[in-house]
C-alpha cells in the first residue's frame, strides 16, 4: 500500500483512520475532527463558487 497522508492536516495516516465518503470517492483522514475539518472547509467552498465569489486555497 502506498503511504497516503490526510488531506486536511498532512499528517502520514496510519494503521487507524478515518474513512468518509467525499462527493463519489471515499477519503482517509488520520482522526475524525480532520474529516469533519475538510468536510466543513470544502462546504464553505461550494458556498463561496455558489456566491459567484473567488477564492485561493494557500498551503
Amino acid at each position: 500500500m502506498a503511504e497516503e497522508n490526510c488531506p486536511t492536516c498532512g499528517k502520514k495516516i496510519e494503521e487507524k483512520f478515518v474513512e468518509k465518503k467525499v462527493g463519489e470517492k471515499e477519503v482517509k483522514f488520520c482522526s475524525d475532527g480532520c474529516a469533519k475539518a475538510y468536510e466543513e472547509i470544502r462546504h464553505k467552498r461550494e458556498e463561496l463558487k455558489s456566491e459567484g465569489q473567488n477564492f485561493f486555497v494557500i498551503s
